[in-house]
């Protein structure tokens, strides 16, 4: 895995972090692109080491995403964990404004889109192995469990549900679509990962795991690093569920 150059989409996230950190512990070089850093961010980046680049662009603009390709040059990786979304992001199923649902479904899957096309027409043009991960969700493929939302100030959004199902589709398409080996894309769905959930929460959603309880950011790193290994070769269009058994 030495020196490969792995584009990290979302960078600036819970997750999208994490994973930064962790790949550059094995030796990647990170372009890590996200619409903004917190000033933390840009600090820590700064004293990471030569091996990562911090790049604000916009996930959701064709024109910003093409000349991020074309700069970084070469490429052999591509993760893509953003989770772009509007103001009234996450009402509740019976308030949900038509204008705001179509604005977070939009914003999600063009992210993911758009980035995606743009590294097929970059292969096309290079021919070179290169793996691509897209983010999805366990409640892309499952129903929520309703009843670990009760009483809580928060839901699982039907939006959400939508998005996550896509890029699923999205990733098994572009693998069918381009069928050659040396091009593989697949999706990792985690499950819940713990975000200063409140003791209840975790409670009531760990009643559903093998003993796990909620994951921790870290948790899907070992997948990220196996599909982006040579071992994953022939691997592709592929939905990895990373959630202790939740969605069972």
């Amino acid at each position: 895995m030495y020196n490969k150059n792995i584009i990290i989409a979302g960078a600036g996230g819970y997750v999208g972090w994490s994973l930064v950190e962790k790949l550059l512990n094995n030796n990647f070089n990170i372009y890590a692109i996200d619409i903004n850093f917190s000033d933390k961010q840009k600090l820590q980046a700064s004293n990471l080491g030569q091996s990562l680049f911090l790049i604000e662009a916009d996930l959701c603009n064709e024109a910003d995403i093409k000349k991020v390709i074309l700069d970084i040059n070469v490429i052999d990786g591509v993760v893509n964990c953003s989770y772009p979304r509007g103001p009234d992001y996450g009402k509740d199923f019976f308030d949900i404004p038509i204008e705001s649902l179509n604005q977070n479904i939009n914003m999600h899957i063009n992210s993911f889109f758009i980035l995606t096309r743009e590294i097929v027409k970059y292969f096309y043009e290079n021919k070179k192995t290169i793996s691509v991960i897209n983010f999805a969700s366990i409640y892309g493929t499952t129903t929520p469990k309703f009843d670990i939302y009760k009483n809580e100030n928060f839901t699982m959004p039907i939006e959400y549900a939508f998005v996550k199902n896509s890029i699923i589709s999205l990733s098994k398409y572009t693998s069918a679509l381009i069928k050659d080996s040396k091009f593989r894309i697949n999706t990792i769905s985690p499950g819940g990962i713990f975000n200063n959930h409140s003791p209840e929460f975790v409670k009531k959603y760990s009643k559903h795991t093998r003993g796990k309880g909620m994951l921790d950011k870290h948790d899907v790193s070992g997948s990220v690093l196996f599909l982006l290994s040579d071992d994953s070769f022939y691997i592709s269009g592929q939905n990895i569920i990373i959630d202790d058994g939740f969605s069972l």
